[in-house]
């Protein structure tokens, strides 16, 4: 597709479903990146203190709310608002039932190390399937209710417990794409988690396609009414606005001070970030390429270009190299999902774009045909550096001796592989003093 562009700064293309836009040559997500570099954090940080002063005269048996997952940046979140802001935070996590024994130790990690009281939602697997189903086959999106979970139980919670505040880590529309400026500091919104997070699909969709499901089950999912959320003057602040956001650093000091645990990831070269969960870089990655044309690979280089720590000719081979790659979790949702082989693959093709597949038959999109005849050492406006400095993710060891990739519905309490002794096949060592 050759009307596409691509950005002569990080490599982003211009048919970025959420936002993106192109000044010349030059992304939004650039532009607004760049911002970074002449914010005053001090005073930033001082406008996020004079709101929480304002909150903390409330009265709540609780300063904010802060989602958590067993990956992504909870535990810098969770950090700074206890230990650099001096808050309480109520801790609430929605269980999106793809959970990782790496992403469950995290979460049980969390509960030993902040001292902060946590709440869980753990839908019916029977309904959560049937959901998944429904928004797979009819819109190539069998991730729908992990998102909607996430983004919908700390409002749900924040109503519930009478909680004005809930402090989210990043705004990825702002810091990947440039939707918003820090100058905004824009809040979560039922409009933004409605047109960005869950892409348009509607409770009401759901049971249009799928009449075996009826409103109730679909509590989990259902966001309070305005009035509620009016009465309450709840807002939903994002620390990326107040702080300079640089979440590998932050990952590594995170695993540094706290054991935060990563894993390897099949289709990009970051290990960090969705940990938790066992479909989110695999599957739902490939889901993603199939309809937009390119994956989470373009969306990490494109940082580590911006931040000043990777190439551009090196992050060109770290898109073609991880963007084709076919993930090993696909027979794994499909046996989750109930769905034959055959029937599970056409799905899949079924949602392929062809408006961004020259070749619809092919695994390389048009973003990258484009990208791999390209040369990229012509785009020189925003060369930063001469050489790839600190790109290396790290691996960190494991703290079980089971399987890492299998799927664990739902957590344990336990921190490592001596004293949890909860599943069928107790790993040696179990029961043992450390």
């Amino acid at each position: 597709m050759s009307s596409i562009k691509i950005c002569k700064r990080c490599l982003y293309p211009s048919n970025h479903p959420f936002g993106l836009t192109f000044i010349g040559d030059i992304c939004s997500g650039c532009y607004i990146h760049q911002e970074k570099y002449s914010i005053d954090w001090s005073s930033r940080l001082a406008d996020l203190l004079k709101i929480l002063e304002a909150e903390k005269k409330k009265n709540t048996s609780y300063d904010c709310i802060v989602p958590i997952t067993g990956g992504g940046d909870t535990y810098f979140t969770i950090d700074f608002v206890k230990n650099r802001l001096g808050l309480n935070p109520l801790l609430v996590h929605y269980n999106n039932h793809f959970n990782t024994p790496v992403g469950i130790r995290n979460i049980s990690n969390i509960a030993n190390s902040f001292n902060c009281d946590l709440v869980s939602s753990v839908p019916a697997p029977s309904i959560i399937k049937k959901i998944s189903q429904t928004t797979f086959n009819y819109f190539g999106n069998f991730y729908w209710q992990a998102i909607s979970g996430y983004l919908t139980f700390p409002v749900q919670t924040a109503v519930k417990y009478n909680i004005p505040l809930i402090i989210w880590g990043v705004n990825g529309w702002m810091d990947q794409v440039g939707m918003y400026s820090h100058y905004d500091s824009v809040q979560m919104s039922q409009r933004c988690r409605e047109e960005h997070g869950l892409q348009g699909i509607k409770l009401s969709d759901i049971l249009k396609y799928n009449t075996q499901l009826s409103s109730r089950d679909l509590n989990s999912f259902l966001y309070p009414d305005n009035q509620k959320i009016s009465k309450l003057k709840l807002k939903g602040i994002y620390l990326n606005n107040y702080i300079f956001w640089d979440s590998k650093v932050q990952h590594e000091n995170m695993i540094r001070k706290y054991k935060y645990e990563v894993r390897l990831m099949e289709r990009t070269f970051n290990n960090y970030e969705d940990v938790g969960c066992l479909f989110a870089n695999g599957a739902n990655d490939l889901l993603r390429y199939y309809k937009h044309g390119f994956s989470k690979v373009s969306d990490h280089a494109s940082r580590e270009i911006r931040l000043k720590r990777m190439t551009i000719e090196t992050a060109q081979k770290n898109i073609l190299k991880y963007s084709t790659i076919m993930p090993t979790d696909l027979a794994d949702l499909s046996n989750w999902l109930e769905i034959k082989k055959e029937s599970f693959e056409n799905i899949l093709l079924k949602h392929k774009n062809k408006n961004h597949f020259d070749d619809i038959n092919s695994i390389e999109s048009s973003y990258i045909n484009i990208l791999k005849n390209i040369d990229v050492s012509e785009y020189s406006e925003y060369k930063l550096i001469n050489s790839d400095n600190n790109i290396d993710y790290l691996l960190t060891d494991n703290r079980e001796y089971i399987n890492e990739k299998q799927m664990i519905m739902i957590g344990r309490d336990y921190a490592d592989k001596y004293n949890y002794g909860a599943i069928i096949d107790t790993p040696i060592g179990a029961g043992k003093l450390i």
